[in-house]
Order: C-alpha cells, then sequence, then structure tokens
C-alpha cells in the first residue's frame, strides 16, 4: 500500500494497526467531549461552594490551631524540664564540692621535736600545737615557739608509774591512767596546772576510778565534749576496751581490742583488734555491731578524718645466681600514714557497708624516706666474709614505722613516733590543704 504523505509503500497490517490507532483517538476525543457536555449541562450551586470552602478551611484552621498548642505546650514542658535538670546537676555539683574535702599534703621533711629513751617514755598528746610527752614519772611540756629538744618537765607524784594521757582543750582537762602495786587508777587535773610550777601533788589531782587485780590501763582516748573516756584495761595479756562516763563515773565493756578513738558523734568508736596484728574495726555503741574496715594499726579520728598507720611491704633483689635466680634480697616494712574522709560515725559506717576493704580507696597522707643502703651493703659484705651461698633473705621489718599518728586540732602539724633501737623520736611535719586531685 503506497502512502501518500511520505510516497512510502507500507504494508496492509501497518495500515490496519495506523487505522486503528487513529479510530480509537477519534472515540477518546468523543468520550471526552459527551463528558464535558454532560458537566456543564448540571447547574453549579456557587453558594454552597463557598460554604464548604468556608467549613473546610475553618475545620483546618482550628486543627492547625490545636496541633500548634499541643506543640507548643510540649515546647514549654520540654523547656522546664530541661531547665530543672540544669539546675539540680548545678545544686548537685555544689553540694558535691562543699562535702568533699581538701586533700592534705606534707610540705616539708620531717624534723625531730623531742628525742626520749624508748624505755621512759610512755605516751604522747597534742594540746593545739602543744606536745606533751608522758613518761613513767613526768609530763614534758613543749610549747609550739619552743625548739626542738627544749621543755618544761612537770614531775609528777612519785609514788605511782604513769601509763598513758589524754587532753581535751575545749575542757581544759587531762586525764592519766597509773598503777602502783595492786592499784590502777584513772586520774584527772586541770591542763593550766601543767604550766605552773615544776612539780604537781595529789591534791591537785582527781581520781576518777581505782581498780584492782589488772595490770593497766593504757591508751585512753577523751571524747570531743570530754563527756565519755575509751580505754583498754589489760589483765592476763588479755585488752579490753572500756568506757567511762566522766560524770557517773561507771565503766562499761565494749569489746577486746586496744587504740579506741572517738567519732564526731558518741555512738561510734573505732579501735584495733586483738587477734589480728593490723585491723581496724568500727563499734556501733548503740547496736553492739563490729564492722571490719581493713588493714591498719593505731587509729586517730580529728576534724573529720580517720588517720592510721598502714604497713607496706617490699622486696628488692640485691644479686642474682648464674642460673638468674634471687641470690640475695632485702625484705622491708614501711608503716605509712593514710586517712579516711568520715564527718561521723554513720558516714563511715556506710562507706564500710559499700566497700569491701575501705582502706584501698584511703588518701597516703606520708611514707618515710629510708636509709637502708648501708644497711643492705653491711649485709653483703659479711655474707661475701663468710663465703655464704644464697638463697638469703634479710628481713628489716619495723625498720621505719610512723608509730602512733596524731595530727593537730586544726589539721596543721603531723605527729608521730619513729623508734630507733633505745631511742624514740617524735617527729613533726606541717601540713597544707590543696584542692582534690591537684598538688
Amino acid at each position: 500500500m503506497k502512502d501518500d504523505k511520505n510516497n512510502k509503500i507500507i504494508s496492509i497490517e501497518s495500515a490496519k494497526e495506523m487505522a486503528q490507532e487513529i479510530y480509537e483517538d477519534r472515540l477518546t476525543l468523543k468520550l471526552l467531549e459527551h463528558m464535558r457536555a454532560i458537566r456543564d449541562s448540571i447547574p453549579v450551586n456557587y453558594k454552597l461552594q463557598q460554604e464548604l470552602k468556608q467549613v473546610l478551611f475553618e475545620r483546618n484552621y482550628q486543627k492547625d490551631r490545636a496541633n500548634f498548642k499541643i506543640s507548643k505546650e510540649r515546647f514549654y514542658m520540654k523547656y522546664i524540664a530541661a531547665v530543672i535538670c540544669i539546675t539540680a546537676l548545678i545544686v548537685l555539683a555544689v553540694f558535691i564540692l562543699q562535702k568533699s574535702k581538701d586533700e592534705l599534703i606534707v610540705s616539708e621533711i620531717p624534723r625531730e621535736r623531742m628525742w626520749v629513751w624508748a624505755d621512759e617514755y610512755r605516751d604522747y598528746e597534742l594540746l593545739n600545737r602543744d606536745l606533751l610527752v608522758l613518761t613513767e614519772e613526768a609530763i614534758l611540756v613543749q610549747e609550739e615557739e619552743m625548739k626542738p629538744n627544749h621543755y618544761k618537765k612537770m614531775l609528777l607524784p612519785a609514788e605511782w608509774e604513769y601509763l598513758s594521757i589524754a587532753v581535751s582543750a575545749e575542757s581544759n582537762t587531762a586525764v592519766l591512767s597509773r598503777r602502783a602495786l595492786d592499784s590502777v587508777q584513772i586520774v584527772k587535773l586541770d591542763i593550766d596546772k601543767l604550766y605552773e610550777g615544776e612539780s604537781m601533788s595529789e591534791e591537785d589531782i582527781c581520781v576518777l576510778l581505782s581498780r584492782s587485780g589488772i595490770d593497766g590501763i593504757y591508751d585512753l582516748a577523751l571524747s570531743a565534749c570530754s563527756k565519755k573516756l575509751a580505754y583498754v584495761e589489760v589483765k592476763n595479756n588479755v585488752q579490753r576496751v572500756c568506757i567511762l562516763d566522766m560524770e557517773e563515773q561507771e565503766p562499761m565493756y565494749i569489746a577486746d581490742g586496744s587504740y579506741p578513738t572517738w567519732m564526731q558523734d558518741l555512738s561510734f568508736i573505732i579501735q584495733r583488734g586483738s587477734k589480728e596484728r593490723a585491723s581496724l574495726y568500727l563499734v556501733d555503741l548503740e547496736t553492739n555491731q563490729t564492722l571490719l574496715i581493713g588493714e591498719g594499726m593505731w587509729p586517730y579520728w580529728q576534724s573529720g578524718r580517720l588517720y592510721f598507720t598502714s604497713i607496706v611491704r617490699h622486696e628488692r633483689v640485691l644479686t642474682f645466681m648464674p642460673d638468674g635466680r634471687p641470690e640475695f634480697s632485702v625484705c622491708y616494712e614501711i608503716g605509712e600514714v593514710r586517712y579516711i574522709d568520715a564527718d561521723d560515725g554513720c558516714e563511715l559506717l556506710e562507706k564500710v557497708e559499700a566497700s569491701k576493704n575501705l582502706i584501698l580507696a584511703s588518701q597516703k597522707l606520708f611514707a618515710p624516706n629510708i636509709d637502708k643502703g648501708h644497711v643492705e651493703n653491711k649485709w653483703l659484705q659479711e655474707l661475701k666474709q663468710k663465703k655464704e651461698v644464697g638463697p638469703k633473705v634479710l628481713l628489716l621489718n619495723k625498720l621505719n614505722y610512723c608509730m602512733y599518728p596524731k595530727v593537730s586540732h586544726c589539721e596543721g602539724e603531723l605527729i608521730y613516733i619513729k623508734e630507733q633501737g633505745f631511742a624514740a623520736s617524735i617527729m613533726s611535719a606541717n601540713i597544707f590543704k590543696a584542692k582534690r586531685g591537684g598538688r
């Protein structure tokens, strides 16, 4: 078949398909025209159309307005919640900063305040920053401004041997324990008397407690209000912690142990255990509950902190054998002073119950530097002269302990005992406060 427009010859099948498409297009156009005619024949209610538009517009407007109001309320609620959270965090941070104590740091090398013979020394106490040292027959009073090893000696009645001392600056009271023959007493005297004259008579002393049949009374500890006295009663090598009411003067047994110290409230004391050589316990006096704090010696509570001595063992190999095994080694212990923050017994009780070993969370205040080189060299020379062979270990236990550590009430001075053979040195070091975590 011939296409007149393009002068092309096409097949009959293609011509049929083209004719079919043209026919369908014409039918579609006719259908559309018919639909438009039907639409135009129906009258339009323009008033109803406007009313419907208005109703739909107001409905959508109210819906959008309600959604906007809800979104606005949610925004304000989130804003208020964020402000409350930020305020709470700020208050919590301020509270934590106020509650957290400053860190204590020893600011200098310890110096010797007083030297005494070990067999004459009995006990010592701090009165503010004055040092009171008790011997078997006198009290040595070293005021703060005195030079090292300068002091005033106050002789006590000679019929007695004196064992322990405790003082209270608030009540201006000093308490002593003493013994003579089969009698053991706890006596009280005014602190002012220690700064007057050179000796003291029985008229200046008030007897609080008198016992017989015991070996002695040691480790006196006055409460902060000076109303109660804790002490250790010894009989047949058994140490018993007791409490004496200073007004009623009635003693009460607490538990076996030694070195008691009072917390801020009178409901708790801390003491060293009776069986373990270095264990500290918290005793609840109201419930008679005893909780293990951890390993430590010579506890002393002052101004919201518990001070104690922690024994740390060190071991060092000096020489090796040809096969690499240790030949000669040295093993020694150091008694370092550490502390735990605790305003009162309740706070310490919470920390003890929350921790299996509270000592691990304690802060180190001071560790003595020891010069053991000459001891090691002398030992090696002796081994060489004797032609000894290893392995051998040199034990230097108690080479340098900070014994009986105490801190002044103003937390400005650390005092401890350093034993050196037949003598004992009372050492002192100034301490200052720094923000936790920084030096």
